[in-house]
């Protein structure tokens, strides 16, 4: 079954927006908290978080999709 070509490219755009969601949400939490890097284990690249966060929100996105609707994955392309 799968999702069909379609249905990919939908989940991969809105992969692609919740992944855009996740880099502003932790920028927004580091604005709040008045810090300019979220630690000091990569000095100057934001912290640890700034390398994450879009991955950490598109399987969020991806795993809920996936529970909600029943994806498939399996032999989509």
């Amino acid at each position: 079954h799968g999702l069909g070509a379609t249905g990919l490219v939908l989940l991969s755009v809105l992969c692609a927006i919740a992944s855009q969601l996740g880099d502003v949400a932790e920028s927004a939490i580091k604005r709040h908290a008045g810090v300019k890097d979220s630690s000091r284990l990569i000095p100057g690249h934001g912290g640890f978080l700034d390398r994450f966060d879009a991955l950490i929100a598109a399987s969020l996105f991806v795993g809920a999709a996936r529970l909600l609707f029943g994806l498939p994955l399996q032999g989509a392309v």
